[in-house]
């Protein structure tokens, strides 16, 4: 989206890890969202459980 631009990840997935490093090589990921730290300042903050349990490779199995 036109003027949007991330200002962090907290990804801990080794593989989407890799993904967003090739792909945001600027962006700062902080991985674990449980670990207690002082976050950056943001206008707007995008979170969702994990997607894999509801895709085809997680047998969309929810969060079961």
């Amino acid at each position: 989206m036109p003027g949007w631009r991330p200002s962090f990840f907290a990804e801990i997935d080794p593989f989407c890890c890799r993904f967003l490093a090739r792909t945001f090589p600027n962006v700062q990921n902080y991985g674990d969202v449980t670990v207690p730290r002082a976050w950056p300042a943001v206008d707007l903050l995008v979170a969702s459980p994990p997607c894999q349990s509801f895709s085809s490779t997680g047998n969309r199995r929810g969060l079961d």
